[in-house]
């Protein structure tokens, strides 16, 4: 899977927190399209579809994160043990991002 660098890390955890609205580490799914804007990415309709409903099947309309507020040492600590330290919601959304990359690689500037 793609890895993406400490720039690219913070501005994904800076936009999850853009859109927790309750600040309960949670951001509803129809906003997946909103938030890959964000971090100046263009899906299409299809691919936000797409994303909503693999998603959507795995959570419940919600994509879920914990500690938001970590530091960028922590954020290279947390690459390697992911799935224990950070709920499932957060990952799926860089799971979406490394789809994403690897379907549009000309998007991601390094």
């Amino acid at each position: 899977m793609p890895r993406f660098n400490e720039e690219q890390m913070g501005s994904f955890i800076q936009a999850f927190s853009n859109f927790d609205e309750h600040a309960d580490g949670s951001v509803d799914v129809r906003k997946i399209g909103e938030l890959l804007n964000l971090v100046n990415l263009k899906p299409s309709e299809e691919e936000i579809q797409h994303y909503m409903h693999k998603i959507g099947e795995n959570n419940k309309d919600l994509i879920q994160k914990t500690r938001i507020d970590q530091t960028i040492e922590e954020i290279e600590e947390l690459e390697q043990e992911s799935e224990k330290i950070i709920r499932m919601g957060f990952v799926d959304f860089l799971k979406v991002l490394e789809d994403f990359k690897e379907r549009h690689p000309e998007q991601f500037q390094q």
